[in-house]
């Protein structure tokens, strides 16, 4: 992955998409160094964290909610991933 930055921002790419010419992943994240924050192509600041601390949270959350926060997660990368494909209408 390569890491291009400007203006206090740094962006995540990991270069080429599908031989087709589909799905690009360049600059899907950009990193605000300066306020700690994470963006996904313009839409409100992301959060980044660990794995591991994710996978705690869920188990210390118990299986309702992490079923519950699970299924947002999906539906979320789900739309996003519509949207980039040239959209599926409602989700």
């Amino acid at each position: 992955m390569a890491l291009a930055a400007g203006h206090g921002f740094v962006t995540a790419a990991r270069g080429v998409g599908t031989p087709g010419g589909g799905f690009d992943p360049a600059g899907a994240i950009s990193f605000d160094l300066g306020r700690g924050l994470a963006f996904r192509q313009g839409e409100a600041a992301a959060v980044v964290v660990p794995a591991a601390a994710l996978g705690a949270l869920s188990v210390a959350a118990g299986p309702e909610a992490a079923g519950r926060f699970g299924r947002e997660v999906g539906l979320a990368m789900g739309r996003r991933v519509a949207t980039r494909l040239g959209g599926a209408g409602e989700l």
